[in-house]
């Protein structure tokens, strides 16, 4: 109600009343006066009543939900069932328009406002994390995936040059072998990441990893990098190099500055897979390093990894501001408006404060997670493989188990997701390029292992639910492979009875 209509409501009920009433509706429209002005996360979380209040107000700013409104064109927000319309707050046009992504639609005024304030938003999550150098962030309405590639389309294209200086070597070589365009690629065992590239029509110039000393680690293989744009046929071939930060241990994020370094050097594009790379101190620093002192065109991010949200949205972040400019233009028609939507709810619900709480519980957790997996390394003679260049993931070796994707299976069977058992007896090809050991991002690891993850919204009684879990399967894998020992022993002596009992 606005001022005049409270004025008249005084005449039909005690005017004090209305006066306190006047003020709780101020006090409303004061926050959402700052989150227009200030375009940034309130400091402290808003309420759900508050923020519902805020929705519907919006979608009434959005045609299909005019008093009186009359659609007769081809696409008016109409939603047959109102369970799918209350899900969505009445908001049915999506975002942006047939030839940007980011462009305001004249009849969703609601919707066009939610997600300029909802890429001011993420901004600033980005900001807050640690990346203070990034000028630019939108919500992509897909997974971290296809938002890279999306990325990755976007990037200025150049004419292929000869992968051979000598005129007589070239012709020698198909045309088709002159004329490819490279993504150079850290390797990391995560088949998206590979995907992508071919979804944008390159070819992947595979980087392996190099071992870290003796921390069982591996990570960036500089000078391979720099070899690598040297055997696509120099810079001119290279569409870009392609990063990772977030990622399973025994894996370390890629060395972003030193890439970055690279890439200004050769003045390649650099883009960033930072799935779930947010929620690291360490990661981000890293990346503001590597916008500030090397080059960093684009680092994407996945939605529900970093801020709680239901699959299907993605953050693509930047220090160039026509690098967002490209890849909003590139994005075919209007899309879902639903991942904004959540994050929009999810980031006013936590504010700055809430946001840099998780932050901190995730970190203040993680030496205890760490503690738990050594004192289960320890009873069984296995190792806790950790490092504190990846603060995220660390490894719990399974030397002993004979067959070590049994745990694994058993853990999910008892309820507990996320674990990852990599046996080092896989080989997968993808998109053409075979990896031995897959999973465990080098052909030369050498014991299998366990994955675990401290990422963000872990409890500590998700630790410890999850150490009484695997104790138990693990005995249990421990005593029916004993069983079966035994049984074989006793056939084995039936058969020769000279020969020694179990």
């Amino acid at each position: 109600m606005n001022d005049a209509a409270l004025d008249l409501a005084g005449k039909v009920i005690d005017p004090v009343y209305i006066r306190n009433a006047r003020d709780a509706l101020h006090r409303v429209e004061s926050v959402v006066h700052s989150l227009v002005a200030q375009r940034r996360l309130p400091d402290d979380g808003l309420t759900d009543d508050v923020i519902e209040h805020l929705l519907h107000h919006l979608a009434l700013m959005d045609s299909n939900n005019y008093i009186g409104n009359v659609g007769v064109g081809e696409r008016e927000g109409r939603v047959y069932s109102s369970l799918v319309k209350r899900r969505h707050y009445g908001m049915s046009h999506g975002i942006g328009r047939s030839g940007d992504l980011t462009a305001n639609q004249p009849k969703a005024a609601g919707s066009s406002l939610i997600y300029s304030l909802a890429n001011f938003f993420v901004l600033d999550a980005i900001r807050i994390a640690g990346a203070l150098k990034t000028t630019d962030a939108i919500v992509a309405p897909s997974a971290t995936g296809m938002a890279l590639s999306l990325v990755l389309q976007s990037l200025p294209s150049r004419p292929p040059t000869p992968v051979h200086a000598d005129p007589c070597a070239a012709a020698a070589k198909p045309a088709a072998a002159m004329r490819k365009r490279f993504v150079i690629w850290s390797r990391i065992d995560q088949k998206t990441c590979l995907k992508c590239i071919y979804t944008a029509g390159y070819e992947a110039k595979v980087v392996p990893l190099v071992r870290k000393g003796d921390t069982g680690f591996f990570g960036t293989d500089l000078d391979g990098i720099r070899k690598a744009v040297e055997e696509c046929g120099g810079a001119a071939n290279v569409a870009c190099v392609l990063t990772t930060t977030s990622c399973f241990a025994p894996r370390l994020p890629d060395d972003v500055l030193g890439v970055g370094r690279i890439c200004k050097e050769f003045d390649v594009p650099h883009v960033v897979n930072n799935a779930y790379g947010i929620q690291s101190k360490a990661i981000m620093k890293q990346l503001n390093a590597a916008m500030e002192h090397g080059r960093v065109d684009a680092f994407v991010q996945s939605g529900d990894k970093n801020f709680m949200v239901p699959v299907g949205g993605s953050v693509i972040a930047t220090n160039r501001p026509e690098v967002l400019k490209k890849v909003s233009s590139l994005y075919a028609g209007r899309a879902s408006g639903s991942s904004v939507l959540d994050i929009f709810i999810t980031l006013l619900s936590m504010g700055r404060n809430g946001f840099k709480a998780m932050l901190k519980s995730r970190e203040a957790i993680l030496p205890e997670f760490h503690k738990a997996a050594e004192v289960i390394a320890a009873a069984r003679g296995e190792r806790v493989l950790k490092h504190a260049g990846n603060d995220i993931s660390f490894c719990l070796t399974l030397d002993t188990v004979p067959n070590p994707k049994q745990i694994g299976s058993a853990l999910f069977n008892h309820c507990v997701s996320g674990p990852r058992v990599v046996s080092l007896k896989d080989t997968k090809t993808i998109c053409g390029n075979e990896f031995q050991k897959y999973g465990s991002h080098s052909d030369d690891n050498t014991s299998p292992y366990l994955t675990l993850a401290c990422a963000i919204g872990i409890e500590r009684q998700d630790i410890d639910v999850f150490v009484k879990r695997l104790n138990s399967e693990w005995d249990k894998i421990l005593k029916r492979l004993a069983k079966e020992a035994k049984k074989k022993a006793q056939a084995k002596a039936k058969e020769d009875p000279a020969a020694p009992s179990a």
